[in-house]
């Protein structure tokens, strides 16, 4: 399902950028997601959703981003759970790290 991961975001563009209907989004995320249509309709009630839908980027890229911070540091980990961490200061380890 990892591949499928931007599902949702590409979804989200094609509302909120491209100007798509409902019903082209969740045809959308029917067809890209491998999923059902009910699926897909209650996925684009979440990123329609004023509340809900920047989650749409986050569980897109978040994994992603905190895997290339965290880089199987249990100290990056640990502080990543546990404090506050901005965006901003989440880089890679580097060798001086």
């Amino acid at each position: 399902r990892r591949p499928l991961r931007f599902v949702g975001l590409n979804a989200a563009l094609l509302l909120h950028e491209d100007g798509a209907s409902e019903e082209e989004a969740v045809a959308y995320v029917e067809r890209w997601s491998a999923r059902t249509r009910e699926y897909a309709q209650s996925s684009v009630r979440f990123i329609r959703d004023p509340l809900w839908r920047a989650y749409a980027a986050t569980y897109s890229l978040g994994g992603d981003l905190a895997r290339r911070h965290v880089q199987g540091s249990p100290e990056r980990y640990r502080a990543l759970l546990t404090e506050q961490t901005r965006v901003a200061d989440m880089r890679p380890v580097s060798s001086g790290s």
